[in-house]
């Protein structure tokens, strides 16, 4: 049953090498309300899409899950594999996107999670 997903895209990695030797990146969309999903980009989808800037809406048609992993790859518990350009749409661009201007308590380095800047300037 095909199904989809949207969010903003709140970060993306640098470009990788997979071990058979071809390029990915790490997408991660958020709703701007706390809730992030990790999207590897491969084949045509990175190909295609890889240039597009943190900030800008897309929709993802029917992406694969990925297993359970507990490493510092994803920046969230859930993530999807995405090879086919066409499972990508752009949408737009979020004006309401921005970074929370809080600081982190024990490193004293700025928060930076993505948040709705219509919300407020900081997260929750």
């Amino acid at each position: 049953v095909p199904w989809y997903t949207m969010g903003v895209v709140a970060k993306k990695s640098d470009i990788r090498d997979s071990k058979n030797g071809s390029k990915y990146q790490i997408w991660t969309l958020s709703d701007l309300a706390g809730s992030d999903t990790s999207f590897f980009l491969f084949s045509t989808s990175f190909e295609k899409h890889h240039a597009a800037a943190v900030g800008s809406v897309w929709a993802v048609l029917s992406p694969e899950p990925l297993p359970p992993r507990k490493d510092e790859s994803r920046s969230s518990e859930h993530a999807f594999s995405v090879d086919d350009e066409q499972q990508m749409l752009r949408v737009g661009s979020s004006v309401d996107f921005g970074y929370c201007a809080g600081m982190k308590r024990k490193s004293g380095e700025r928060c930076n999670a993505p948040i709705n800047t219509r919300m407020g300037k900081y997260c929750q």
